[in-house]
């Protein structure tokens, strides 16, 4: 083969092998998220976020003095699906929704600002954190 042929290859097979590489590397990034440990930690007045895998910690500290309330709730920019309200059935609804996992536990200052939003949670997950929160505020606050 000459050398414009073998170019001519090599630009047909480049996007494929770049979306290969890519798909390889999500394979790992998944593999690697099993490695992953969160922590939560909640203390007089303050939450502290922590990531962990192989040995890399990543931390953030939330400042929770004036916390009010606490509200577990589907994220403000979640709409009901438009396929959902057009089968009409409030059961499906209700059953979709009880099974995202794109539930968050907000915690609210008394004007009802957000100070503090857990995100992407199971609704049981959401709401045993708020159950394990509110029955321990009192070391909280």
């Amino acid at each position: 083969m000459d050398r414009t042929k073998w170019w001519v290859v090599l630009i047909f097979l480049s996007p494929l092998i770049l979306y290969g590489l890519f798909k390889i590397g999500v394979v790992v990034y998944y593999v690697l998220e099993w490695f992953r440990v969160t922590t939560w930690m909640f203390g007089q007045s303050e939450a502290e976020f922590r990531s962990a895998r192989f040995g890399s910690l990543h931390t953030e500290h939330y400042n929770l003095i004036d916390w009010h309330s606490l509200v577990v709730r589907l994220p403000a920019d979640e709409k009901i699906k438009p396929e959902l309200i057009a089968d009409g059935n409030p059961d499906v609804i209700r059953e979709f929704y009880n099974a995202c996992e794109r539930w968050q536990l907000a915690f609210l200052n008394a004007a009802g600002e957000q100070l503090l939003a857990i995100e992407n949670l199971s609704k049981p997950e959401a709401l045993w954190m708020a159950d394990v929160v509110l029955r321990e505020q009192r070391t909280i606050r």
